[in-house]
């Protein structure tokens, strides 16, 4: 987890570590957060496109051991250059 807040901060994040803060900071571009109990309990992020943007077999989600680690791990994905 220390590693995802430091890429977290490296990105330019300023705002609170809850959950709904980090949902928050994803944008229109958060869709939805599941947890995938076959897979020892982890949980996905998803991220959310209008059906016309995506590319066939595209999926974008990100999995964490807990809900912040899949929302972090999301965020930092939406905001690579």
């Amino acid at each position: 987890m220390d590693t995802l807040l430091q890429q977290l901060k490296d990105k330019g994040y300023k705002g609170n570590f809850d959950l709904a803060s980090l949902i928050k900071a994803c944008g229109n571009k958060f869709h939805k957060l599941e947890q995938n109990n076959n897979a020892g309990d982890r949980w996905s992020a998803f991220e959310f496109r209008m059906s016309d943007e995506w590319k066939s077999g595209e999926y974008r989600y990100c999995v964490g051991s807990t809900p912040e680690e899949a929302v972090i791990a999301l965020y930092i994905k939406l905001n690579q250059k």
